[in-house]
């Protein structure tokens, strides 16, 4: 429930005397592009009520998807992050297949949840070291190839630029 201060000097931004910095991106454009609720705009309740209904059908955080390309699904923001950051790599101990995170290197990255026990043990398993240094490499040849590719784009755009230019 947002909190509706009033006041009646042009100090600090508000509309209708109603303060802004104490609503939401929604709110704040509810009370400013939509002039036709002057009039209703200093009963307390009416706001309020307006807000209730405004907030639930334009919040966009919660009704957004994206489009996942890699599953070819519409996912909400965090589970394509989560997607992105994570790689098809295979458990050291056991070779089952894992999500492993992107650019991190610690042990527990690199083996399967039924297998962590082997962490225990006084010393590392050299299979563990093995599948750390050839993470790095393959997260190094991932980054090293979308650098290329970037590469590529800003070339072409910038003589597709250039030849408008000339044009």
């Amino acid at each position: 429930m947002p909190v509706i201060e009033r006041v009646t000097t042009p100090n600090p931004a508000n509309r209708y005397g109603i303060v802004l910095r104490n609503l939401n991106k929604a709110q704040k454009r509810l009370l400013v592009f939509h002039r036709t609720i002057a009039d209703k705009a200093q009963n307390d309740q009416c706001i309020q009520i307006l807000f209730d209904i405004y907030g639930t059908h334009n919040d966009s955080d919660r009704i957004r998807v994206y489009y996942d390309r890699t599953t070819d699904s519409f996912v909400k923001k965090e589970e394509i992050i989560e997607s992105y950051n994570t790689v098809d790599w295979k458990c050291a101990v056991s070779g089952r297949p894992i999500k492993a995170k992107f650019m991190e290197f610690n042990m527990e990255n690199f083996i399967h949840e039924e297998f962590l026990d082997v962490l225990k043990a006084p010393m590392v398993d050299s299979r563990i070291l093995k599948s750390t240094i050839e993470f790095r490499k393959y997260c190094q040849n991932i980054l090293l190839q979308q650098q290329k590719e970037f590469m590529d784009y800003s070339r072409r755009s910038a003589t597709s630029k250039k030849l408008k230019r000339l044009q």
